[in-house]
C-alpha cells in the first residue's frame, strides 16, 4: 500500500481535508470541469487509502454522475467515466452504508470499462489515467453481488 511508504495518516487526512475545502470553496465559482473532476477523483483515492469508503460514497456518486453528463464519444471521456464507475464501485463494495441500489448502480457502471484496453491511458481532466483492469473490475463485480 502506498500511503503507508510515502505519507502519514495524519498527511493524507490534512489531504483530504484540503481537498474538500477547495472543492467546497469553489462550489459557487463553478470550475471547470476537467479541475472539478480531477479533484474529486483525487479526494476518492484519498479516502480509499485510509480506509474510508464509507465518506468516499458521496464524491463517488458526484464525480460519477459528473463524468456521465459531461461525456462526449471519445476515448478520454469513455474512460473517465470508466474510471468514475470503478471509484464509485469501491466505495460501494467496501462501505457500511452502501444500500442494495447502490450496489445495482456500481455493477451497472462497471460495464462503462467494458472493451477498454488498460494499457492505454489518456489525459481525463488534469491526470493522465488508464482505464481499469479487468481482474480489479471482475473482483469488484463479485465483492459487489455478494
Amino acid at each position: 500500500d502506498w500511503s503507508s511508504d510515502v505519507c502519514s495518516s495524519d498527511l493524507l487526512d490534512d489531504a483530504i481535508r484540503e481537498i474538500r475545502d477547495t472543492l467546497r470553496q469553489n462550489s459557487a465559482w463553478n470550475a471547470n470541469w476537467d479541475l472539478h473532476w480531477s479533484a474529486l477523483h483525487i479526494l476518492i483515492l484519498a479516502l480509499e487509502a485510509q480506509g474510508k469508503f464509507d465518506q468516499a460514497l458521496a464524491p463517488a456518486r458526484e464525480a460519477r454522475r459528473f463524468a456521465n453528463e459531461l461525456a462526449g464519444l471519445g476515448y478520454s471521456s469513455r474512460v473517465g467515466i470508466a474510471i468514475s464507475a470503478r471509484d464509485f464501485a469501491v466505495a460501494v463494495a467496501r462501505a457500511k452504508t452502501a444500500s442494495n441500489a447502490d450496489r445495482t448502480t456500481a455493477l451497472t457502471a462497471l460495464d462503462a470499462g467494458d472493451h477498454l484496453d488498460p494499457r492505454y491511458a489518456t489525459l481525463i481532466g488534469a491526470l493522465l489515467e488508464a482505464p481499469p483492469p479487468a481482474l480489479e473490475v471482475s473482483e469488484l463485480r463479485e465483492q459487489l453481488r455478494k
